[in-house]
């Protein structure tokens, strides 16, 4: 935790922060650390039915813009962007979707503002979001509403107040679904290029687009 250690004694410190002051040092901790690595945890709420899908993992991360999430239960999955391109993978189903991170309407999407794809105080509206309930004590909930138009309403991200790392997004779309993720084991990792590449195994069906 050093890099973090050293990123935060560099940023002035204060009893109590605006959201647009969190939003800031949480995406000056991103930056700076280049690559992380973490658990997560998605549940997949619907709008209409109030159903609920849970699935766990690992994600990698890395500046500009590269993520690999690896689905370990309850089946195994893979998502990889290398910053331009999408491959969707489900080995049960021998089916990969590919498509240009553009036109990717996936809630996987989002977090890249986190890693060099745009920038949290600039491209939303952030405020403090008082409608939802905290996991941890005394931490910080925004709201992000976005400036231009997304697939998803907006975006709810719940920042630790001693290091500014983010423990859970939240993304919400036009029809009131939600996707939320919790992180946990947060860390940096010296993360290669080439784990965002991901090479069609033989014999899948390849479908393109979204």
């Amino acid at each position: 935790m050093l890099w973090l250690i050293a990123i935060l004694l560099l940023i002035p410190q204060q009893t109590e922060l605006d959201p647009i002051a969190v939003a800031e040092r949480v995406q000056g901790v991103y930056e700076q650390a280049r690559s992380i690595r973490c658990d997560f945890r998605q549940y997949q709420i619907s709008g209409t039915t109030g159903m609920v899908i849970s699935e766990s993992g690992e994600l990698f991360l890395k500046v500009p813009g590269r993520m690999r999430w690896e689905y370990e239960e309850p089946e195994q999955k893979l998502y990889v962007c290398d910053g331009e391109t999408v491959h969707w993978y489900l080995p049960e189903d021998r089916q990969v979707t590919v498509m240009r991170l553009a036109e990717s309407e996936s809630p996987q999407t989002p977090i890249l503002f986190l890693m060099g794809r745009g920038n949290l105080a600039r491209d939303f509206e952030v405020s403090e979001d008082e409608a939802t309930e905290p996991l941890y004590e005394d931490s910080y909930v925004l709201r992000l509403v976005p400036r231009s138009e997304e697939a998803f309403d907006y975006l709810v991200l719940e920042v630790l107040p001693r290091d500014f790392l983010v423990v859970r997004l939240m993304v919400v779309d036009p029809f009131g679904s939600t996707t939320e993720y919790r992180f946990s084991n947060i860390r940096p990792a010296e993360i290669d290029d080439s784990y965002f590449e991901f090479e069609i195994p033989r014999g899948v069906e390849v479908f393109e687009g979204q």
